[in-house]
């Protein structure tokens, strides 16, 4: 599992627990049998033969360049049986990151076993499902999804087609509409309750400020209700998911 990388240690904690539950998730097929059929058995039949690994690997901020971490983790996986690597990149937009710079990598890797490059996390439809729980818990009467944002033609469609799903407008961390904006704009509207959702797969840097903004926000609105939910997170929902849906 390919992960952007960060300063911050909390986003590597993280994948770390992520990994941890994925294998778990593989490591239990038969809880999934009687509803996922060939892909559960598939996976039963390899985790009998012990030759089921799960790994991370950073395209940024790591010591060695991705396609060397992949390398290393592909000799493992050799060794101790495999014959097929799965690269899932971990990531909520299909960014330059997600179309050039992680297959160039890929590109690079020099593998003793087949190598498989799969869609990114964000274009899962289980994605869909969680923000809306997500949002569900909530609970206000208007939503806001809260997004990096791209600057690329085209590039915050997969956001806006997240949020229409889930009946929020969205909002950006680096363009606008920013967060501010969107809010003073509902409370213009004459919203009382608002649930900010942040699209952001881990607790950082970014995050941090967000929930300082929030605070600030609320300060400045103090009769209006402004609910702020909690990154993607290593969940077991989001570990079912990838097992689902990136593991097939």
């Amino acid at each position: 599992m390919v992960f952007h990388g960060s300063r911050n240690p909390r986003p590597a904690m993280a994948v770390t627990q992520l990994a941890a539950l994925v294998q778990e998730k593989i490591s239990q097929p038969t809880e999934r049998l009687a509803s996922k059929s060939e892909f559960s058995r598939s996976i039963a039949v390899l985790e009998a033969d012990n030759r089921v690994l799960v790994g991370t690997a950073a395209l940024e901020f790591a010591i060695t360049p991705l396609h060397q971490q992949i390398e290393a983790f592909a000799q493992q996986a050799q060794s101790q049986g495999c014959n097929r690597l799965q690269i899932i990149p971990l990531f909520l937009l299909s960014g330059v990151h997600v179309k050039e710079d992680i297959p160039a990598a890929v590109d690079k890797v020099r593998s003793p076993i087949k190598l498989e490059l799969k869609p990114h996390l964000g274009s899962y439809q289980g994605i869909k499902s969680l923000l809306s729980q997500q949002f569900a818990d909530l609970s206000p009467q208007d939503r806001i999804l809260l997004s990096h944002g791209s600057r690329r033609p085209r590039g915050n469609r997969e956001v806006e087609n997240l949020a229409a799903f889930s009946g929020a407008i969205t909002a950006y961390w680096s363009i606008e509409p920013s967060l501010s904006q969107q809010i003073e704009i509902l409370i213009a509207q004459g919203s009382q309750k608002i649930a900010i959702l942040p699209y952001f797969l881990f607790a950082g840097g970014i995050t941090d400020t967000i929930e300082a903004q929030v605070f600030d926000l609320s300060q400045k609105h103090p009769n209006v209700n402004i609910f702020l939910g909690k990154s993607l997170g290593a969940t077991g929902e989001l570990a079912e998911i990838i097992v689902e849906e990136g593991c097939g």
